[in-house]
């Protein structure tokens, strides 16, 4: 399953945030996130794609906006995130038989299986001190709790910003192709039906007829929601830079941070699915 490697989504955000201070430290910067994007798909679809998306994002920021390559070697990795992901996805067999006369890609759940607007402080069944808000029955794909350490840590972040009202506008334009890439898999996460506490807030049933059959090959839309929940734990440690000149008050924030979300986090919630379910035989002909 791609849950047990969403590093790699905490890994891309980190890279694509990072800075490269001359060529050679862009093209470290570059082929960690080709890598990390090749190793992607060979773990799950849905990751690879969301990998590939992040990848992205670094490449473009490094060859569009901060101009570390010549036009050649630029072109080349803006092309290489997203053909190491289709090479390795190519390589593990995801494409093998594709348009086979007995070949079914898709399911049906789109709609369902999608993020909630409330997601980030829907803590479910993932918290001791809080309880589940209101969701759809099979939003739990779409779950992405931050937990109380880091949402203390994002109010931390809100005081600063109000505060020093500081905004680094050419950083922030050289991040506009990963937040753009974020924000649409964000949206895609919300799927067809877009809901806010369980109840539809916004039908988008023409918009998502475009995409065709994408939809059912993708049904778990909220899974999407990931690469947002990585940037804003980025985005909530970043708070911490603050108070670089006092490392005992950093220490200190994090290790509140971390107590706070250790209290709050409960190991054993309750699970999508009885714990007497089975997975059924594999029985399709492409098997």
């Amino acid at each position: 399953p791609p849950f047990y490697a969403l590093w790699v989504l905490f890994a891309l955000v980190g890279i694509a945030l990072a800075p490269a201070v001359d060529r050679a430290g862009a093209r470290r910067l570059a082929a960690l996130a080709v890598g990390v994007a090749f190793f992607a798909g060979g773990v799950n679809a849905y990751l690879a794609v969301m990998a590939m998306a992040l990848a992205t994002g670094v490449t473009a920021r490094l060859v569009l906006f901060e101009r570390r390559f010549k036009p050649a070697e630029g072109v080349a990795w803006l092309v290489g995130g997203p053909a190491a992901t289709l090479a390795s996805m190519g390589l593990f067999g995801y494409f093998h038989g594709l348009g086979g006369p007995k070949m079914k890609l898709g399911a049906e759940g789109f709609g369902q299986f999608s993020a909630d607007l409330a997601t980030f402080v829907n803590a479910n069944t993932s918290s001791r001190l809080f309880g589940a808000l209101p969701m759809g029955g099979r939003q739990y794909e779409g779950a992405a709790y931050l937990g109380l350490g880091v949402l203390a840590l994002l109010g931390v972040r809100l005081v600063i910003f109000a505060l020093d009202r500081k905004v680094d506008r050419r950083r922030l334009l050289a991040l506009a192709p990963l937040l753009a890439l974020i924000a649409g898999m964000f949206f895609y996460a919300l799927s067809v039906h877009v809901t806010f506490l369980g109840r539809a807030v916004l039908e988008l049933p023409r918009l998502y007829a475009l995409l065709g059959e994408l939809t059912s090959i993708f049904r778990s839309s909220g899974r999407f929601v990931w690469p947002l929940h990585a940037l804003l734990v980025a985005v909530a440690l970043s708070s911490l830079a603050r108070f670089a000149s006092r490392p005992w008050l950093t220490r200190g924030m994090i290790l509140a941070a971390l107590l706070i979300q250790v209290v709050d986090f409960n190991p054993t919630p309750a699970g999508p699915h009885p714990p007497h379910a089975r997975f059924e035989a594999f029985k399709d002909p492409a098997w």
